[in-house]
């Protein structure tokens, strides 16, 4: 079994209504996180966005446009996935605290 479909088999087994994205996203599930009382699925945004740009031959931009589009759809869902971006990967990371808002700058 994949590690993948191991994953899948542990949320399913802490919560059976947990939903998933596309089975093409798979690579990019890092495991489960509890939201609303109820285990979900975590995808690493980062990978979902490479994983758009690899299929459709797109750039970054617009993998980051349509992996929002499909977040919007299931935001509603109970159940639904989480996606997870991890800023460490990030070179040359700033981050600007301005009229208490966060802003988080990629200077590559």
């Amino acid at each position: 079994m994949n590690n993948e479909l191991l994953i899948k088999e542990i949320i399913l087994e802490r919560n059976p209504k947990a939903k998933f994205l596309e089975k093409e996203f798979d690579k990019a599930l890092i495991g489960s996180t509890a939201n609303d009382k109820e285990y979900v699925a975590v995808y690493d945004s980062e990978e979902c966005i490479n994983i758009l740009v690899k299929k459709f031959n797109i750039e970054e931009i617009e993998a980051i446009d349509h992996l929002s589009h499909i977040t919007k759809i299931s935001w509603l869902k109970k159940n639904r996935p989480i996606l997870f971006s991890d800023f460490r990967k990030i070179k040359d990371i700033k981050i600007t605290k301005v009229n208490e808002k966060i802003l988080i700058s990629n200077f590559d």
